[in-house]
């Protein structure tokens, strides 16, 4: 259950305009305390550069936020309400957002490496620039995400939703999209080398310039995908379904 205390403590922080500042201190000053704000109604709260690493935040409602910069390292974040909050630059690393609801939320430039968004919701969200390393999306909702630039180096998407997804000059290198959704996704200059984008659906999606050497596509459905100048030398092709094709592109 929510501390009181600490809910107060840090609402009263907002209140002061001045970055979290007396909480961060407070924190600071306690690093043995741990901090339990589950369920806690946080929304519409200025809450930039926050210090909120390790806490326990499941189910809390962040709600059109600012939290802009802010620290969650190692928090607890599962089924968190955080739609429309504005995490641009936040740390996010090695964080628990199993469930959470990320809806248009902005996270650009945000780091989440390493973190667990399985099942997540991110439809709409921003996350140009972003960083997800390691990090594990699992059957998350990503439809019409914008990670343009994004790096998503060795993260997990097996079966997620990207479907209109803006992805191009992403980097993807051995990231595993397994059973993926990318109807008409954009990866025009994407990196993809080593990819695992066995049993995805890439219909319509738009590969021009994509670099996809050794890239794993077996049984893949590439239908009136468009792959000009993309790069396949030594990808896997086995079983892929790629209408229509000139053999020039491969």
């Amino acid at each position: 259950m929510t501390n009181i205390a600490q809910l107060q403590r840090l609402k009263t922080a907002a209140g002061e305009r001045n970055f979290c500042q007396s909480w961060n201190a407070w924190r600071k000053d306690n690093p043995e305390i741990k901090i339990n704000l589950s369920k806690a109604n946080l929304s519409h709260l200025d809450l930039r550069g926050v210090d909120l690493k390790d806490a326990y935040l499941r189910e809390v409602q962040m709600t059109q936020s600012d939290l802009r910069s802010a620290d969650f390292t190692q928090a607890n974040l599962c089924y968190a309400m955080l739609m429309q909050a504005n995490l641009s630059q936040a740390i996010i690393k090695k964080t628990d957002m199993t469930g959470a609801c990320l809806k248009e939320a902005d996270l650009s430039k945000a780091d989440l490496s390493e973190s667990n968004l399985t099942e997540a919701y991110l439809t709409r969200a921003y996350m140009i620039k972003a960083y997800l390393l390691d990090a594990e999306l699992v059957l998350a909702d990503l439809r019409e995400v914008d990670l343009r630039g994004s790096r998503l180096r060795k993260a997990d998407f097996t079966k997620a939703n990207l479907r209109d997804a803006r992805l191009s000059m992403a980097n993807l290198s051995r990231t595993n999209l397994t059973g993926a959704d990318l109807t008409r996704a954009c990866l025009v200059g994407a990196q993809m080398r080593k990819a695992n984008l066995s049993f995805s659906n890439l219909t319509e999606t738009d590969l021009r310039n994509a670099y996809l050497s050794k890239a794993n596509l077996s049984d893949a459905n590439l239908k009136k995908a468009k792959f000009s100048n993309a790069y396949f030398v030594g990808a896997n092709l086995s079983g892929t379904l790629i209408l229509p094709v000139k053999k020039d592109c491969l």
